[in-house]
């Protein structure tokens, strides 16, 4: 808008009436767009037709204005041109040696820092060792505090070293800015926790009451551990030292049964003694007074108001039992049996008196056992009357039907004997299955009446009668390939289903006396039927 501002004509002097006279006086006032503006409003028409022309030769005039100016002074421009630039190096070069400088300033300073530095650090140092120098004796002592606190705990004087940290302890706190006494007290520190160490390895060996009270004050002094965290620390310790008790049983090389008596009353003495210091040490645990026991079928719940004593008693009872789990199917004899379990029965009566009696937890665990004893008597049986049966020579003129029948006859009249009838004595092989001393019938049941549960009376009845059916199979299989002596394996067959059957039958019966499970007779002898039917034909036929 400024190149189209009306200027009057040079030639012509402006006329102070005319518009633009009275424009150029309201310049002062205003913009040059809006004094332009309104000139153009006053214009009249015919004005405002030669408006453009105007313009137009006025932009000529100054042009050419312009550059007569600039031919004149040509030689201005060119010297302040030279001027500027020669202004313009020698200020690069100020700039350069300026950056220098600025760059070598920091490194001047730092320089300075330093030796200000080195030398007040000089002289604190002087200054400290003339003052290490005025109290060398006090200073000895003070570094001997961790050795000191170490032979203390050496040599069992815990409360000495316990005071010995708490003073580290107030020196380092009264003299925070030393770094001698942040050191005592950190060596201070890290020599008790040795001494929790060894105050923990304590409990985990064999000591009384009083040691334990001792020791158990001692980390209670310490302060590391909150009441609850410490009950089960000394617990945790306890468990550590009765496991490495039954570790050494096991690596002694007892046999199974000495084994389980040792580790029976070990669990006895230890348990009830570790029930008894926890008891006395925390005296307050309401779980002492207040814990009952809840017998639940076969379980033995432990309920409390809340003490760790009975929940870690209930582990070490399942560890106990599990234990037993592993070993008691080791045992062959049922005497060792029934030792262990009335072993097992005293302990549990015994720290019943501290709330852990498991008793009643023993029955399925022996009751198992006891069944496992007799399956692997009978089956041993089995193998045995097997081998006898495979190399028995029959002989026709030994038995007879006649005989079989007497027998069975003679069999009834004295069924109140409980020794072997004598007429098995004719059939080597059922002599060897029922009756022989050892590895028969006769022998498992032996060993099962030490230890015999009523409970266990139907499992049982089932394994002789399974027993007394794979006996009658080997039977029958016998008089199949026994080709011209079948009679004489049928007359054995009769005998084992009419007189040794019946009389196993009888001796379990007196084993579990009152309970009306028994030998399944029938399914027992199944295998035979046609066999002992044919035999009792042969007998009933008149001689020739």
């Amino acid at each position: 808008m400024a190149a189209t501002t009306h200027l009057p004509d040079a030639s012509s002097p402006p006329d102070p009436t005319s518009s633009s006279a009275s424009g150029a006086h309201r310049a002062s006032y205003a913009s040059p767009d809006d004094v332009y503006l309104s000139d153009l409003l006053s214009y009249s028409l015919e004005r405002l037709g030669r408006e453009p022309e105007l313009l137009r030769s006025e932009s000529q005039r100054l042009e050419k204005q312009l550059h007569g100016v600039a031919v004149k002074h040509c030689t201005s421009f060119v010297s302040v041109e030279d001027g500027l630039e020669s202004v313009r190096k020698e200020m690069e070069l100020a700039k350069q040696r300026l950056d220098k400088l600025a760059k070598s300033a920091p490194k001047l300073e730092r320089s300075c820092q330093e030796c200000l530095s080195k030398t007040e650090g000089l002289l604190q140092e002087s200054k400290n060792n003339r003052t290490l120098m005025q109290n060398h004796s006090s200073v000895m002592d003070l570094l001997e505090i961790p050795t000191l606190m170490d032979t203390c705990i050496r040599n069992g004087n815990y409360d000495e070293a316990l005071d010995l940290e708490v003073f580290a302890s107030k020196l380092a706190t009264v003299n925070s800015e030393s770094k001698v006494a942040r050191m005592l007290h950190q060596e201070a520190v890290e020599i008790k926790q040795s001494m929790m160490v060894t105050l923990l390895d304590k409990l985990k060996s064999s000591i009384q009451l009083p040691e334990c009270l001792r020791v158990v004050g001692y980390l209670r002094r310490l302060g590391s551990y909150s009441e609850v965290t410490l009950r089960l620390k000394f617990l945790a310790c306890r468990e550590s030292w009765l496991q490495e008790e039954v570790a050494k049983l096991d690596m002694e090389g007892f046999g199974t049964y000495d084994f389980l008596k040792k580790l029976t009353d070990a669990h006895r003495v230890h348990l009830f003694d570790i029930v008894m210091q926890y008891r006395a040490i925390f005296a307050d645990d309401a779980s002492a007074q207040d814990a009952e026991i809840h017998n639940k079928g076969n379980q033995c719940t432990f309920q409390s108001d809340g003490g760790v004593l009975y929940s870690w008693g209930s582990h070490r009872v399942s560890c106990y039992l599990d234990l037993l789990r592993r070993n008691l199917p080791r045992l062959t004899q049922g005497n060792d049996l029934a030792s262990v379990l009335e072993h097992s029965m005293y302990c549990g009566m015994s720290l019943g008196r501290v709330g852990m009696d498991f008793r009643e937890l023993l029955a399925p665990i022996f009751e198992t056992s006891a069944e496992s004893l007799l399956a692997n008597g009978l089956q041993v049986a089995v193998e045995t009357f097997q081998v006898a049966l495979a190399k028995h020579d029959w002989d026709p003129l030994l038995a007879s039907a006649a005989a079989a029948t007497s027998a069975q006859d003679k069999y009834r009249d004295v069924q109140s004997d409980t020794s072997p009838p004598q007429d098995l004595l004719q059939y080597y092989p059922l002599a060897v299955l029922v009756g022989a001393p050892s590895r028969s019938i006769l022998s498992a049941l032996n060993e099962l009446r030490h230890c015999a549960f009523t409970s266990c009376a139907e499992s049982c009845a089932r394994l002789l009668t399974s027993t007394l059916h794979v006996a009658s199979l080997a039977l029958a299989k016998a008089h199949k390939s026994a080709g011209k002596n079948a009679q004489s394996v049928g007359n054995c067959a009769q005998v084992y289903a009419e007189v040794a059957v019946p009389y196993v039958q009888s001796c379990f019966d007196r084993i579990f006396v009152g309970k009306r499970t028994s030998v399944d007779l029938l399914h027992a002898v199944q295998p035979l039927n046609a066999i002992v039917s044919k035999a009792k034909r042969t007998a009933l036929k008149p001689k020739t």
